[in-house]
Order: C-alpha cells, then sequence, then structure tokens
C-alpha cells in the first residue's frame, strides 16, 4: 500500500530520523509490501494509508494529512500528534455552524476497539493540518508523524506527499480490492476442468488440484496445479502489483513457457500479449473468474488468434475449496 514501516516510541523527539530465478527475485524485490505496520508486541494500533499534500507545500504554509487507524486491541485514542517537519500538528473537525464553515480542534480521536478510524479525502468532516510547514515539500517526499495514544505509547507513521490526496486514497482502495482477490485465491481446490477445442464442442473432462500459499503475505501467493490424469503439473505466482494498479498471474508448465495474464486491480479478467507460436501463428489468452462464492466459483479460459477481436472458449473450469492437509 504504498505506506512505509510503522515504529513505535515511548516519546519521540521533535526531531525523528525520518533467468527463472532472476525473474521471481525481481518480481519479489518491485512487489515487497508498502504497508505501514505497528509493532504489535508494542501496541495494537496500526497506521495505514498515510498521505500529506505536497499541492501549495511551501515554507510556512499549512498542509492536509490524511491516515487510517486500525485498531485491533482496546479502546483507546489519539491524543497529541507531532512532525519535525511542521510547528504543530493539529485534527481539525470542520464545522457548519451558524457562522458558516470553520475549523474546531478533533483532538482527542476515539479509537474504538476493533475499529477502522478514517481521517480522508476531501477531508470534511475531518483532516489532519500540518501547520508551519518548516521547509517545502514536493511529491515523493516522506515526513514522520508522531501520534500520542491514551495507552501512553507513541506510534509513527512515514507519510507519503503526494499531489492528488484523493486519487491517492482511491488507490489504496483498489490495493484493498486486490488483496481481498488474493485472499480468497490462497488454499486447496478441488477443480473439474473441461476442455473444449476449436470446433467449440468439449473435447475431455478431467479433475485436478490448485495449491495456493503466500510467499509474502496480501502481496504474493505461489501455487501449483496438477492434472494427475494428463500428467501435467504447472507452477504459478499471483500477485498484486500496486505502482501500477494491476494483478498479474504467471504460469509456468512443464514446457518451460510462461504465459503472463495481467488485469487492472479488482478485475476478474486478466489476458496475456501475443505469444507467437511454433507454427508462426499468434496466441492471446483471456482467462474471467464468475459465479463467486465464499468455497466456489467458475473460471473460463478462451483464447484469440486475431489480437483480441474475436475469443473461442478454450476451457471451463469449476474451483471447490477444501481442507488443506
Amino acid at each position: 500500500m504504498n505506506a512505509p514501516s510503522i515504529s513505535c516510541h515511548k516519546a519521540p523527539s521533535r526531531s525523528c530520523p525520518g533467468t527463472t530465478a532472476r525473474l521471481f527475485a525481481l518480481l519479489i524485490a518491485g512487489l515487497a509490501p508498502s504497508g505501514a505496520l505497528a509493532d504489535k508486541a508494542e501496541n495494537q494500533v496500526r497506521i495505514e494509508r498515510p498521505i500529506i499534500a505536497a499541492a501549495g507545500a511551501i515554507a510556512g504554509a499549512d498542509v492536509a494529512a490524511y491516515a487510517l487507524f486500525v485498531n485491533s486491541g482496546a479502546d483507546n485514542a489519539i491524543l497529541e500528534a507531532r512532525c519535525d517537519c511542521a510547528e504543530t500538528v493539529e485534527l481539525h473537525l470542520v464545522d457548519r455552524g451558524q457562522s458558516g464553515r470553520g475549523m474546531v480542534n478533533a483532538l482527542p480521536l476515539p479509537l474504538p476497539a476493533g475499529a477502522r478510524t478514517e481521517i480522508s479525502p476531501p477531508g470534511i468532516p475531518r483532516h489532519m493540518m500540518a501547520m508551519g510547514l518548516k521547509t517545502a515539500m514536493a511529491k515523493g517526499d516522506k515526513v514522520t508523524l508522531h501520534f500520542r495514544l491514551a495507552s501512553g505509547e507513541w506510534i509513527s507513521g512515514q507519510f507519503d506527499a503526494v499531489d492528488n490526496s484523493s486519487k491517492a486514497w482511491q488507490n489504496f482502495e483498489d490495493i484493498d480490492t486486490g488483496i481481498a482477490q488474493l485472499r480468497h485465491a490462497a488454499g486447496n481446490w478441488r477443480v473439474t476442468t473441461r476442455f473444449f477445442g476449436a470446433d467449440g464442442k468439449e473435447s475431455a473432462t478431467v479433475a485436478g488440484s490448485y495449491l495456493f500459499e503466500w510467499v509474502v503475505e496480501d502481496r504474493i501467493l505461489r501455487g501449483t496445479s496438477r492434472i494427475a490424469s494428463l500428467g501435467l503439473t504447472s507452477a504459478m505466482l499471483f500477485y498484486i502489483r500496486p505502482s501500477d494498479g494491476s494483478i498479474e498471474m504467471l504460469s509456468v508448465g512443464q514446457d518451460g513457457a510462461a504465459w503472463t495474464m495481467t488485469g487492472p486491480i479488482g478485475a476478474e479478467t486478466r489476458e496475456t500479449p501475443e505469444v507467437a507460436m511454433a507454427d508462426g501463428t499468434k496466441l492471446k489468452l483471456r482467462f474471467t473468474r464468475f459465479n463467486i462464492v465464499r468455497d466456489r466459483y467458475e473460471s473460463r479460459m478462451e483464447r484469440s488468434t486475431d489480437g483480441g477481436v474475436t475469443w473461442a472458449l478454450g476451457n471451463h473450469q469449476i474451483f471447490e475449496r477444501q481442507a488443506v492437509d
């Protein structure tokens, strides 16, 4: 989630320090999780989606900041906020009283047990405000904000400066949708596959299995597909790529051929680029999941030889969740 790590402190100072094997290594390096995670051994409040507005962030300016506070422990509250980037950090509540629209102090901010407390763009009714920036700030810069909790601890998060807070927040929403897709796919599946020939008629029905396990939780799954009756086994990586908002699956069969299917995060359809075949033709595949419920879903794999102008059904699959041995 394009958010940095969180560290916990007893109290912050006013100045705080802010080939296949190679392919897999690059994938993991490029997709390492960036969510802001608190050290649960020290507290049970973590900061997610930390962003701060870069627009108009000149020295002396006041700029808005946003975050999601997730409390997995007992009732808590934020009592104070600090940042070495600004003179003060306040939490504002938009007040539409008789005198018109104004701001009132919203601290302390309750963090109920088990709840997710959002301070999100466009900042109505609440937003954080870094008041009196000490230096100018540009898109891509990072600043650390510290929050004192009613439990007596401080949590700190690195906030990314963005030029469009609403768009950046929506990107977090999309990533959460992608994480939900990966979580649903994780596990052991019994799979029934019906294959279809070029004439559109069913050519075979076989039973097999898929197993997906976490490599990096909420970011990368590794999988194995087996159809014992046909002697087929393939390996897969299934992952989200927050940098461009895509979800992707890489599949490598026993022949060593790799197929990469990509689609937007949140969508259930993914496509491969055109691949040159040994006979000189070009093949493009499209995979779609549908009828998705908790422990069952269906998919279809379609093929195209004209760059995606027309598609023919290649297989239809039914996935049913099984207990992991």
